[in-house]
């Protein structure tokens, strides 16, 4: 039985992420019983399913569905199921085109990769609302599943900031809704400056195509509104999550997916995944209405894409380097209110850096007990079978598209085994509080003061020296307790 205080009775648990709809349906029992034999404890399915639930409008396709997580459920796993959001359907952006986003250049995004929505699209929040009470409403009794998932990667792909009109005339009201006044916006952001004063805030454009750079405070506000409709966003899942256990929707679970009425059942956890690098939305904001925090950590793809001068890259090619993983790994934490886990541990190489190294030998499980040292409930591989087909069929698994096991099964198996030998133990107070903060990497982005001075990698910098010295520390947000540090 699962708690409501950690997501397994173990020290942390293992994980996975599958998609049983790239797989012949004769093929799921054989794919969960190897799950089994490995000794995974948590699957994550769902998040990119939303054509397969409902291929066309109002008419859904559950017995498919049904179908895998009763498989996985008769193999002793449990099942962190995901709404599926990050991905509408072409049908929906079709019948609804104002969901795709707007770049920062004005063009509109086309439909055809992910992620192709914007947060401050009214009619898309209805839309994800609705088909997110439909996969809730339908699952949340269900005895397999322990989490819940939101989404997939906010913001990944540059998706957190549009620049569409819509956009602007949430900003608009946004604004308003802050300042109350023009007067009292024209004090803040100085726009006596170059002429710049509003006497209406519908006066007010985006900040992305004036002549020159636009005014800073523009900038900022406009960043704290985009993290601002993100947070709303997340915020209407959760509230389906915790409302009753049942709910007045046609779609009533059938009584194979219903909970046994002696069965006691404790409230699933919510989490969302998060992603390394990223700075776009405030992360402390979203984590306030989840359970717990979790990211994925790819230690060879980000390190490809990151600040790091060539021969750092070089040097830490094929393993990371050392203190990349560990601080993001304590900014979850903290990110979680000491909750956290690994939603996405690399397994191999991956598909989308500009170069994909093999890890060296023993990396994988490496950084997997790397995060359970810094306080990790869980650590998920991505993915349990590589699929031969679309974008990500270069991007490695736990097992090979022949369903033979990868260089990475064996890495799973070894943590999995390190994992039955560890004591418990509890997360502990560190000497040394650093402090991050979002705003200040929107403003260190917007103006910076010389080359590379990018509020996360001065914060790195400064995790990576007082490890140097000896010492553990732990990151806090602005609203923190100092108390002990």
């Amino acid at each position: 039985m699962y708690s409501t205080t950690r997501p397994s009775d173990r020290l942390a648990a293992l994980g996975v992420c599958y998609y049983p709809e790239h797989w012949p349906q004769e093929q799921w029992r054989e794919l969960a019983e190897q799950m089994g034999k490995l000794g995974i404890d948590l699957v994550r399915i769902g998040e990119f399913a939303w054509s397969r639930i409902e291929p066309s409008p109002g008419s859904f396709q559950w017995d498919w569905l049904d179908r895998a997580i009763e498989t996985l459920h008769s193999a002793d796993l449990s099942v962190i199921m995901c709404t599926p959001t990050a991905c509408p359907p072409r049908w929906l952006t079709q019948q609804i085109p104002e969901i795709l986003p707007t770049s920062i250049d004005g063009q509109q995004r086309t439909f055809g990769s992910r992620r192709h929505y914007r947060f401050s699209c009214e009619r898309y929040r209805a839309e994800a609302s609705r088909i997110s009470f439909k996969v809730i409403d339908r699952y949340r009794g269900h005895p397999a599943v322990v989490g819940w998932q939101l989404d997939n990667e906010y913001g990944c792909h540059s998706t957190t900031r549009s620049y569409s009109p819509e956009d602007l005339v949430q900003f608009q009201n946004w604004l308003a809704a802050k300042y109350g006044s023009c007067d009292a916006l024209n004090q803040q952001w100085g726009t006596v400056f170059w002429s710049q004063e509003y006497t209406a805030f519908q006066d007010v454009e985006l900040p992305n195509q004036t002549v020159t750079e636009a005014n800073p405070a523009h900038w900022l506000d406009f960043y704290r509104f985009a993290s601002d409709q993100e947070r709303e966003f997340t915020r209407q899942q959760p509230v389906i999550l915790r409302t009753g256990e049942e709910s007045d929707s046609g779609d009533r679970n059938h009584k194979s997916i219903e909970a046994e009425p002696t069965q006691e059942r404790l409230r699933p956890w919510i989490t969302h995944n998060f992603m390394g690098n990223f700075t776009e939305f405030d992360h402390f904001a979203v984590g306030e209405d989840l359970d717990l925090a979790t990211w994925d950590s790819y230690p060879l793809g980000f390190l490809d894409q990151s600040w790091f001068p060539n021969d750092e890259k070089l040097r830490y090619r094929r393993i990371g380097h050392p203190d990349w993983a560990a601080f993001h790994h304590d900014l979850y934490r903290a990110v979680g209110g000491v909750r956290f886990g690994v939603m996405e541990q690399q397994p191999g190489p991956v598909n989308w850096a500009e170069s994909n190294a093999l890890p060296l030998a023993g990396a994988p499980s490496f950084w997997a007990m790397e995060a359970v040292a810094h306080g990790a409930e869980l650590v998920s591989f991505f993915r349990f079978q590589q699929y031969p087909r679309a974008q990500e069929q270069m991007h490695a698994a736990l097992r090979l598209p022949n369903g033979q096991p990868a260089p990475a099964w064996d890495q799973a198996k070894r943590f999995r085994q390190a994992l039955d030998q560890l004591p418990e133990e509890q997360v502990k107070q560190a000497p040394v509080a650093l402090l991050f903060d979002y705003p200040s990497c929107w403003t260190s982005e917007i103006q910076a003061h010389a080359p590379s001075c990018w509020h996360l990698e001065w914060a790195f910098h400064f995790y990576s020296a007082v490890l140097q010295l000896g010492l553990d520390i732990d990151i806090v947000s602005a609203t923190s307790a100092l108390v002990g540090y």
